[in-house]
Protein backbone atom coordinates (compact mmCIF):
# COMPACT_ATOMS: atom_id res chain seq x y z
CA UNK A 1 0.00 0.00 0.00
CA UNK A 2 1.36 3.43 -0.90
CA UNK A 3 2.23 5.90 1.82
CA UNK A 4 0.13 9.07 2.15
CA UNK A 5 1.54 11.99 0.18
CA UNK A 6 2.26 13.98 3.36
CA UNK A 7 4.57 11.19 4.58
CA UNK A 8 6.44 11.23 1.29
CA UNK A 9 7.06 14.97 1.35
CA UNK A 10 8.15 15.46 4.96
CA UNK A 11 11.40 14.16 6.44
CA UNK A 12 11.13 11.53 9.18
CA UNK A 13 12.83 13.79 11.72
CA UNK A 14 11.17 17.11 10.98
CA UNK A 15 12.45 19.04 14.06
CA UNK A 16 16.06 18.22 13.23
CA UNK A 17 15.52 19.08 9.58
CA UNK A 18 14.10 22.49 10.53
CA UNK A 19 17.28 23.29 12.44
CA UNK A 20 19.18 23.24 9.15
CA UNK A 21 17.03 25.95 7.53
CA UNK A 22 18.35 29.49 7.40
CA UNK A 23 16.19 32.27 8.84
CA UNK A 24 14.72 33.36 5.49
CA UNK A 25 13.66 29.82 4.55
CA UNK A 26 12.18 29.24 8.00
CA UNK A 27 10.10 32.43 7.71
CA UNK A 28 8.91 31.37 4.22
CA UNK A 29 7.92 27.97 5.58
CA UNK A 30 6.09 29.53 8.52
CA UNK A 31 4.18 31.89 6.23
CA UNK A 32 3.21 29.07 3.87
CA UNK A 33 2.08 26.87 6.79
CA UNK A 34 -0.02 29.71 8.23
CA UNK A 35 -1.62 30.36 4.82
CA UNK A 36 -2.46 26.66 4.39
CA UNK A 37 -3.87 26.45 7.93
CA UNK A 38 -6.07 29.49 7.24
CA UNK A 39 -7.26 27.91 3.97
CA UNK A 40 -8.28 24.81 5.95
CA UNK A 41 -9.89 26.94 8.69
CA UNK A 42 -7.48 25.55 11.28
CA UNK A 43 -6.50 27.48 14.38
CA UNK A 44 -3.22 29.23 13.63
CA UNK A 45 -0.55 30.21 16.10
CA UNK A 46 0.84 28.78 19.26
CA UNK A 47 -0.78 29.25 22.66
CA UNK A 48 0.94 31.70 24.96
CA UNK A 49 2.15 28.88 27.15
CA UNK A 50 2.28 25.44 25.57
CA UNK A 51 3.16 22.85 28.19
CA UNK A 52 3.04 19.49 26.43
CA UNK A 53 4.04 17.65 29.59
CA UNK A 54 0.84 18.78 31.32
CA UNK A 55 -1.35 17.94 28.32
CA UNK A 56 -0.03 14.44 27.77
CA UNK A 57 0.88 13.23 31.25
CA UNK A 58 -1.36 11.09 33.37
CA UNK A 59 -3.39 12.93 35.98
CA UNK A 60 -1.53 13.25 39.22
CA UNK A 61 -2.86 11.50 42.25
CA UNK A 62 -3.53 13.47 45.39
CA UNK A 63 -2.38 10.52 47.47
CA UNK A 64 1.23 10.56 48.65
CA UNK A 65 3.53 7.93 47.21
CA UNK A 66 3.56 4.71 49.21
CA UNK A 67 6.44 4.52 51.63
CA UNK A 68 8.84 1.68 51.44
CA UNK A 69 8.86 -0.50 54.49
CA UNK A 70 12.08 -0.04 56.41
CA UNK A 71 14.06 -3.12 57.14
CA UNK A 72 16.15 -3.62 60.25
CA UNK A 73 18.65 -6.11 58.80
CA UNK A 74 21.34 -5.38 56.27
CA UNK A 75 23.06 -7.75 53.90
CA UNK A 76 26.85 -7.78 54.24
CA UNK A 77 27.17 -5.93 50.93
CA UNK A 78 24.70 -3.24 51.96
CA UNK A 79 26.39 -2.89 55.34
CA UNK A 80 29.67 -2.26 53.52
CA UNK A 81 28.02 0.40 51.33
CA UNK A 82 26.47 2.03 54.40
CA UNK A 83 29.85 2.18 56.16
CA UNK A 84 31.44 3.71 53.05
CA UNK A 85 28.71 6.35 52.81
CA UNK A 86 29.12 7.29 56.48
CA UNK A 87 32.90 7.41 56.05
CA UNK A 88 32.39 9.74 53.07
CA UNK A 89 30.49 12.15 55.31
CA UNK A 90 26.85 11.34 54.57
CA UNK A 91 24.68 11.65 57.65
CA UNK A 92 23.26 8.39 59.05
CA UNK A 93 19.68 9.62 58.73
CA UNK A 94 20.22 10.38 55.03
CA UNK A 95 21.78 6.95 54.45
CA UNK A 96 18.84 5.27 56.20
CA UNK A 97 16.38 7.18 54.04
CA UNK A 98 18.29 6.46 50.82
CA UNK A 99 18.52 2.72 51.38
CA UNK A 100 15.14 2.30 53.07
CA UNK A 101 16.55 0.89 56.29
CA UNK A 102 16.04 1.88 59.87
CA UNK A 103 18.44 4.15 61.68
CA UNK A 104 19.10 1.38 64.21
CA UNK A 105 20.20 -0.89 61.33
CA UNK A 106 22.66 1.80 60.27
CA UNK A 107 24.00 2.11 63.81
CA UNK A 108 24.31 -1.67 64.08
CA UNK A 109 26.25 -1.83 60.79
CA UNK A 110 28.61 0.86 62.06
CA UNK A 111 29.24 -0.97 65.32
CA UNK A 112 29.99 -4.33 63.63
CA UNK A 113 33.45 -5.12 62.36
CA UNK A 114 33.95 -5.34 58.62
CA UNK A 115 34.62 -8.89 57.46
Amino acid sequence: MAEPLSQLLLPKDLPTSLKHLNDADLLRLKSAAEDEAARRNLRVGMPARDNAAERFSAPRSTKPAPRREKTSTLTPALAKVVRAAIKAGVKPKAVARQFGVSLSAIQKALSEKEI
